[in-house]
């Protein structure tokens, strides 16, 4: 059983027995106070810090950013894509749609089994993209074209994430 003393009253309490709240006064007690400090194998408490987290979690989480970019970027060509053409594609938006979500999946998906598997699944981003864009142009050779913007920011990202795998 750890005590901590209040802050308002000055009164010992078991925070976990007490929920984090004062048995006298009914103030919260420290946010610290609800961590249990670590032990060592004599059972005596250490001030070791907690570890630092995995190196997969950060280029999971990049992996993660450029899927929001792909998003974003796919929403904003949806809203501004109809300028660049002087008359609408055909099928306008079920192919940005396509365009947007599918990338948008894989580059989530290589998110997770980065944080799962880990390693190369930056490189298979990389890689798996300019293969997606080389099918938008089978898909539909026009719009293609103009979504060359999105492709180039994701692009971007994609070589920040490698960048970030790399120095890691």
């Amino acid at each position: 059983m750890m005590l901590v003393k209040c802050l308002a009253c000055d009164a010992d309490n078991d925070p976990r027995a007490t929920g984090g709240y004062c048995d006298s006064c009914g103030k919260k007690l420290p946010p610290a106070s609800m961590v249990s400090p670590r032990r060592d194998r004599s059972g005596m408490t250490t001030d070791v810090p907690e570890p630092i987290a995995p190196r997969r979690s950060r280029i999971s989480e990049a992996l993660y950013s450029a899927a929001v970019v792909q998003l974003v970027a796919g929403g904003l060509f949806l809203i501004l894509g109809l300028n660049l053409f002087a008359t609408a594609p055909a099928r306008f938006l079920t192919t940005v749609m396509l365009l947007t979500l599918v990338p948008t999946v894989g580059l989530a998906l290589c998110g997770v089994l980065e944080r799962t598997w880990g390693q190369m699944w930056p490189v298979v981003a990389l890689v798996g993209y300019p293969v997606w864009i080389a099918i938008g142009f089978l898909i539909h050779p026009a719009l293609a074209v103009g979504w060359l913007v999105v492709n180039g920011v994701v692009i971007l990202v994609l070589l920040w994430v490698l960048w970030i795998h790399l120095r890691l």
